[in-house]
């Protein structure tokens, strides 16, 4: 209103002559840069104006806007309609537009009691299946707006584990992360952290006097996918239910892919420990007097393992580094088992062609995928492999083939160094085979 007051002085001086006024404020109104397109009839009402539209005409001018891409000035328009309860309106602020929270459990609240089923659907999946969030306390508020869509439509039936889920007493996550420092923001989302927390409270750890509450309450809180929510979710009601402390294994309830890799790379981790006991060990068994030749191979063989399957196996799908993970222990328990062998002198001779040979097939075998990488790299939907990833394992190989050769030899004396390095090569033209039916494949 400041706008027009200042506008109709200005028009007033200018027609009655007496003094000019600029009419050039900081306070006159401009459409958003969005909007200089559109038709001005568009805009035959403000935003400021007075509410003084049905909220399906509000929803209309809305809807126009938006498809115009004039999604800011739309959503006035839609928090208009909104106001005056207008269900599709309520979806569309949750569903089409960036809110935090707060705002989406609200209108897909709303629009759920007003009729709205897939705002009951989005509410339920994004604030109770996949709510992740140790602060909200929203089930019993999702449970009361089911129960009211209930009551307006008798078909829908009973939700069973919301209900029984809405009956758990709330738990106050800030008292929790401030009483054992969680270090952890309120907008805090990190895929199955809640639930490692759950984990720890099942085994009588980080908490003092954990409960069956405390782990059933965890893992509502963390409930990240849906299959993996309710199934965990039914167990642990039971168990609190039994008042029974039951450890908690989250990668028991892992469906998706994102908590297939998750569980790959922590099993990972635990395997990892335990092989370099297993190094150790075999250490202290073989007795070399070059002590620093075994952990150099080993150290060696690592690396080139963990680049090979990483760079060159191209591994795919969802699950791509859970095949990746187990690609690599794979490999390393049977590098650990081969090792073995040689020094139980069980090893029995299988190569074939001499050193040069073998080398410059090696050496053509490279330069032809070097090409066909060179000229088209392969990209699939989880991976890329490019020369240079080639170019960098090849420089990482012929490391671990010298060094292993001469470990090998070590361990087996029987076979001299250069034997062992014409066995890794045939090895290598082996993985060279692979590389090149997996470019085939992506062609």
């Amino acid at each position: 209103m400041k706008t027009n007051k200042l506008f109709l002085n200005c028009i007033l001086a200018l027609i009655i002559g007496t003094f000019l006024f600029s009419c050039e404020s900081s306070t006159t109104a401009k459409k958003p840069v969005d909007d200089h397109s559109l038709n001005d009839a568009i805009f035959d009402l403000k935003p400021q104006e007075t509410d003084t539209l049905s909220a399906n005409e509000y929803f209309e001018k809305a809807t126009i806007l938006y498809e115009a891409k004039a999604y800011d000035s739309a959503k006035v328009y839609y928090q208009k309609a909104a106001r005056k309860d207008h269900a599709e309106a309520h979806f569309i602020l949750a569903y089409n537009y960036i809110v935090n929270a707060e705002e989406s459990m609200f209108h897909y609240s709303q629009a759920a009691m007003l009729g709205n089923y897939k705002a009951l659907d989005r509410l339920i999946d994004n604030h109770f299946y996949r709510a992740n969030n140790l602060y909200a306390n929203n089930v019993k508020k999702i449970y009361k707006v089911y129960q009211k869509a209930q009551e307006m439509d008798s078909s829908i039936g009973d939700f069973e584990l919301l209900k029984k889920a809405a009956m758990v007493p709330e738990l106050d996550g800030e008292k929790l992360a401030e009483k054992y420092d969680l270090s952890i923001g309120k907008e805090f989302h990190h895929g199955y952290f809640i639930w490692e927390l759950a984990e720890a409270a099942s085994r009588g750890e980080k908490f003092d006097n954990p409960t069956p509450l405390l782990v059933l309450q965890l893992i509502i809180k963390g409930a990240f996918v849906p299959a993996e929510a309710e199934m965990a979710i039914y167990d642990y009601l039971n168990f609190w239910e039994q008042d029974t402390l039951v450890p908690f294994d989250l990668c028991n309830y892992v469906t998706s892919g994102i908590g297939i890799n998750f569980c790959s790379s922590r099993a990972a981790a635990l395997e990892n420990e335990e092989y370099e006991k297993e190094i150790a060990a075999f250490n202290e068994l073989v007795g070399l007097d070059n002590k620093n030749i075994l952990y150099n191979a080993f150290e060696e063989t690592i690396q080139f393992i963990d680049l090979k399957a990483w760079n060159e196996e191209c591994h795919d799908g969802s699950g791509f580094e859970a095949w990746t993970n187990n690609s690599i222990y794979e490999q390393q328990r049977a590098y650990l088992a081969f090792v073995k062998s040689l020094y139980n002198k069980e090893y029995v001779d299988s190569v074939s062609g001499s050193i040069e040979e073998n080398d410059s097939l090696l050496n053509i075998r490279y330069q032809e995928i070097a090409a066909q990488l060179k000229e088209s790299p392969v990209q699939g939907m989880r991976f890329s492999f490019s020369f240079e990833d080639f170019r960098l394992t090849q420089r990482k190989w012929i490391k671990y083939r010298d060094v292993n050769a001469a470990f090998f030899h070590e361990l087996h004396p029987g076979f001299s160094i250069k034997y062992w390095k014409n066995y890794l090569t045939l090895r290598r033209i082996a993985d060279f085979e692979s590389v090149d039916e997996m470019i085939e494949v992506y062609k």
